[in-house]
């Protein structure tokens, strides 16, 4: 999630990682106002929205192929570099929290 900081006239001024105050509004990344606030338009040379949002569920999909390995023995966590390591748990932390931790890779056994 991305947290927003708008104008008066509601147009977004800045994106942040983190809340600056508990009633800040957040968005996820591949919200289609985010991306047009990124410039992330196929117009102007980039990668359009639907390529966008399907990078960042394929960021989904990279992660639990990562713990059906680790679950299988195959990896382990600690083979990866410590700021991957910080990273897969971060995510998964936030994952857990939002009530959306089931793999999308369901025969881990």
């Amino acid at each position: 999630m991305l947290y927003i900081e708008r104008d008066e006239l509601g147009n977004i001024l800045a994106l942040r990682k983190s809340a600056s105050s508990p009633d800040q509004e957040s968005k996820p990344a591949n919200d289609p106002e985010l991306l047009d606030f990124l410039n992330m338009r196929e117009s102007q040379g980039v990668p359009d929205q639907t390529l966008v949002a399907m990078d960042l569920e394929s960021i989904r999909i990279i992660e639990d192929l990562v713990d059906v390995l680790i679950a299988k023995g195959v990896l382990i966590i600690t083979d990866l570099p410590e700021a991957a390591q910080e990273k897969l748990q971060e995510r998964k932390q936030v994952r857990q929290e939002v009530g959306k931790a089931s793999l999308l890779v369901k025969d881990i056994l």
